[in-house]
């Protein structure tokens, strides 16, 4: 019998199918509607010409995207349950995942810098097989921070924060941007491009950036236009932070895998088998 694990990330999979279809209109290279406006700058007023990026039109999308994250968060807490002898089990019974480093400490008093995180560790890994605990430290988020490196951009932490975020009924924003951007003045002589620096190879832009400026307002025949892709990102809703959509969901479902994987043998109590003696 496939394990429970195993089904929830064959199941995220098939959402993340879903969801490539459902973008993959909308990640084409197209033209993009510009906005003309009278601005008040640190010299006078300009003509400031912005970007109009549509939203994503698919109310189910944030659905499936909350969705496919459960699964991978319940992937990870049903292989924590399966290496945990029934008699050791509680309702806190998960697997950890920690972007506050545990086993930090304060080199003035001595003391552990996050008790309330350690005590949250015990709390879910009780009765984890010793010999799996090595692991279970090695995947954390946390080791990063150890090399100058914020936890919180790796895969399992955003998975943690952002399902968390949509469990709690703040369900996940699916915006768009435009990314490989090129803006043009067009008249009757054909285009002339923009000067735009402020917009970086691979950077991605989002309703409302400028790209271009005129002291006086654009001649009937000219108008600016923008060319470049639209790309789906997510993020919490909170933070600001936004992350593309299906490379990040790659992430998520590559890196649970990984856990899986080296935590499957220690799995030895699943509750779908009997127990074994």
């Amino acid at each position: 019998m496939v394990p429970s694990w195993r089904q929830k990330v064959a199941r995220a999979q098939h959402h993340l199918g879903d969801l490539s279809s459902r973008f993959a209109p909308i990640e084409e290279n197209r033209v993009h509607d510009v906005s003309e406006g009278l601005e008040a700058q640190d010299d006078g007023e300009i003509y400031v010409h912005r970007v109009v990026v549509p939203g994503v039109d698919d109310p189910m999308a944030p659905v499936i995207v909350g969705e496919l994250m459960f699964n991978l968060r319940s992937a990870l807490d049903h292989l924590a349950v399966a290496m945990v002898h029934p008699d050791q089990r509680t309702r806190k019974t998960a697997f950890p995942i920690f972007t506050d480093d545990i086993h930090e400490m304060d080199p003035a008093t001595g003391k552990h810098l996050q008790p309330g995180a350690r005590k949250r560790w015990r709390a879910m890994t009780r009765g984890f097989p010793h010999a799996a605990m090595p692991t279970v430290e090695m995947v954390q988020p946390y080791n990063l921070r150890r090399h100058g490196k914020n936890p919180k951009h790796v895969s399992l932490a955003q998975l943690s924060t952002f399902q968390n975020a949509d469990k709690h009924n703040q369900l996940l924003v699916v915006p768009s941007g435009i990314t490989a951007l090129r803006a043009s003045f067009i008249g009757p002589t054909g285009p002339v491009p923009i000067d735009h620096d402020a917009v970086p190879d691979g950077y991605v832009v989002g309703h409302g950036a400028q790209v271009g400026a005129t002291s006086e307002p654009l001649p009937p025949d000219v108008k600016v236009q923008i060319e470049g892709t639209l790309t789906v990102q997510i993020g919490d809703g909170l933070s600001g932070d936004y992350l593309p959509c299906i490379e990040a969901l790659e992430g998520m479902i590559t890196d649970t895998t990984g856990v899986l994987d080296l935590l499957e043998p220690f799995a030895k109590h699943r509750p779908d088998l009997p127990e074994l003696l």
